[in-house]
């Protein structure tokens, strides 16, 4: 018995002692081709240990290799998938005879990592060994009763990434350290990484690692910190499918900065700044659902439902979002709006940053800003693809009145715009829409407005000289400001008098209406009226919308009714025909006289002759009606 114990240790004593001075007995290289051979037949690439390779035993059993590289797969832009300084992996020998794997050692120092798809889509982190498998049965991963890992770093690596269609995206000064004691314990994964030119820490926590291995469920949480995003994610993951669920957050300093720093430039232009994103999140392949999200962008704050599929290079968002309120000037070119006194703004416009997304959105808001334009509230589908924005007003609440219509942006061509707008509204505020639309501050009422234009231009001020269209309106219960009508109407007297224009001067009217054909931003009408008490008035000629200007030739009438709203528009009686010219700014009203100085002259002249009856009868009649006639046009036209 002694002496079994005796040799018994003795043989124990010797193995130990051989598996000590092994590495000295066996040198590393008689096991580099076999290694090589091994790793080349796995993946189906040709794996290299080019400069050194050393060998332990014990406490770990181990590998220390330099110059280490892999290929990469057929057709491959890189040449090298992995290429490395160094790689030392160490696995503890004692826990192997448990059924445990302790990884004590798992080092990759400068590593450089390419990972490419090809055209088809095949990734080349897939491997096809050389020598086919043979099938086996499934394995239960509870065979593996535990796995740890020790010392697990990543130092000064690089990575790229590139997909056949975009940029290569690349990675570099990756520094990252794995924490797992052991499967039922939580995993730790922490590193910072350079990417576009912007420092990114990153921390990833799994509090159930062995759901990797059951194809489980695992609480996670993820954190992201870089100057242009902060994020986090507290949720779980199927492991299975790959699915997360939980609550995220977002924000930055600004939404353009982060659009070039992943990949997806939107250019130059106004607004897309600061943004701030919460809510309950569901991601799952190229899908991800954003519910009960409340989010900020510049000045503007809403809550809905979003999903983002991220299938194709341009993300595709639907959903529904509600507003309090929704300024589009930070977004526009030219946010002051109209200035009657400078002319429309020149300042380029580009909307190329419309073709960054493409959208289906309901949404809503209590305001909505549009240049000077204010909506109390809109209800609108928006939809956007291509860099065409189109939004469906189905319901509009501005000044005072409501409405729907159709507006299209057309932003695809970079510094160039295509604006189509199309509004019908009833109730209209006249003078603050009018104001607010045009810089023209004359027309007071309340009515109807409906508008079908097109424009387009390298800035506001192209757009107004090329609008074309048609457009018209109908005002009720108001007033024109800086002229009184019906004083002209009266008497010549009161049309030369400076009481009859002027700041102070106004004409009040039950109704006002008309109809407009435009066409290179010229606004044409025959149909104007005004109806008052006392007085009719008809008008034609045009509003040059690009130049700001006007030049119509009004005729008022007075009339012996009071009836104004609804009344016959082309009654006759004395009136002094009118010009209302100049800018918008600085109209002037001007008495039209030569016609009618000649046509009351001349009838006051027939009545005197005798040639009264209209038929002009008398032959002397005829010759100084003739003669006085002609007199009169001359001194008509020496008063205009």
């Amino acid at each position: 018995m002694k002496r079994g114990m005796v040799i018994g240790l003795s043989v124990a004593g010797g193995l130990l002692a051989l598996l000590l001075i092994s590495p000295f007995l066996i040198p590393a290289s008689a096991f580099k081709p076999h290694i090589e051979k091994a790793v080349s037949d796995a993946t189906g690439r040709e794996f290299k240990i080019n400069d050194g390779l050393r060998l332990t035993y014990w406490p770990v059993v181990g590998v220390d290799a330099s110059g280490v590289t892999m290929t990469n797969a057929p057709g491959g832009k890189a040449p090298y998938m992995l290429k490395a300084k160094d790689v030392a992996i160490g696995v503890a020998v004692a826990p192997l005879f448990k059924g445990d794997i302790q990884v004590k050692k798992l080092v990759a120092t400068e590593p450089q990592i390419a990972l490419e798809a090809n055209p088809g889509g095949k990734p080349n982190w897939v491997f096809e060994p050389k020598t086919p498998q043979k099938k086996k049965e499934a394995q239960n991963p509870e065979q593996v009763k535990n796995f740890g890992l020790g010392d697990v770093r990543i130092v000064d690596g690089t990575l790229s990434y590139a997909d056949g269609k975009g940029p290569i995206r690349e990675f570099s000064d990756i520094d990252m350290k794995v924490e797992l004691e052991s499967l039922d314990k939580p995993l730790k994964v922490d590193g910072e990484l350079t990417m576009n030119a912007e420092r990114l820490k990153a921390v990833f926590s799994a509090a159930q690692p062995r759901a990797f291995l059951n194809k489980g469920k695992t609480p996670l949480s993820v954190s992201l910190e870089s100057a242009v995003l902060n994020a986090g994610v507290n949720g779980d993951m199927d492991t299975a499918s790959g699915a997360i669920t939980g609550a995220v957050k977002a924000s930055g300093p600004s939404l353009r900065k982060l659009a070039a720093w992943t990949g997806s430039p939107m250019g130059e232009g106004p607004g897309l700044q600061a943004f701030d994103v919460s809510g309950d999140l569901s991601m799952k392949d190229k899908d991800v659902g954003l519910k009960k999200a409340a989010i900020k962008l510049d000045s503007v704050s809403g809550v809905g439902d979003l999903n983002i599929n991220t299938a194709k290079d341009i993300p595709y968002i639907t959903g529904a979002l509600a507003f309090d309120a929704l300024d589009l000037n930070v977004y526009m070119p030219t946010p002051e709006g109209v200035t009657v006194q400078q002319g429309w703004p020149k300042d380029p416009i580009d909307l190329s940053g419309l073709s960054a997304i493409n959208a289906d959105l309901a949404l809503t808001t209590k305001t909505l800003l549009f240049q000077k334009y204010k909506i109390d509230s809109a209800k609108l589908n928006l939809n956007l693809a291509g860099g065409v924005m189109k939004a469906v007003l189905n319901e509009l609440r501005l000044y005072g009145g409501k409405g729907s219509g159709v507006v299209t942006l057309d932003g695809s061509k970079k510094g160039y715009l295509v604006m189509a707008p199309k509004l019908s509204v009833t109730g209209l505020r006249a003078h603050g829409f009018l104001v607010d639309a045009i810089g023209l501050d004359k027309i007071e009422g309340i009515g109807n407005l409906n508008v079908d234009l097109k424009g387009q231009g390298a800035n506001t001020d192209q757009l107004m000289r090329s609008l074309s269209g048609k457009a018209d309106f109908k005002f009720m219960d108001g007033a024109v400001r800086g002229v009184n009508l019906a004083q002209i109407a009266r008497s010549v007297k009161g049309a030369l008098s400076g009481q009859a224009v002027g700041t102070t001067a106004k004409t009040d009217f039950a109704e006002m209406a008309a109809s407009f054909a435009l066409k290179n931003g010229v606004a044409t009408t025959s149909d104007f009226r005004l109806l008052n008490p006392f007085i009719r008035v008809s008008g034609r000629g045009g509003l040059d919308v690009g130049q700001q200007t006007m030049n119509m030739r009004v005729e008022p009438k007075a009339v012996g009714t009071g009836k104004g709203q609804g009344g016959l528009y082309d009654m006759g009686g004395i009136g002094v025909p009118f010009l209302v010219t100049g800018p918008w700014a600085k109209l002037k009203f001007m008495p039209d006289l030569g016609d009618m100085l000649k046509s009351e002259a001349t009838k006051q002249l027939d009545k005197l002759l005798g040639v009264n009856k209209g038929d002009g009868s008398t032959a002397t009649g005829n010759s100084t009606k003739d003669a006085l006639g002609g007199l009169l046009q001359g001194f008509g036209k020496k008063k205009n």
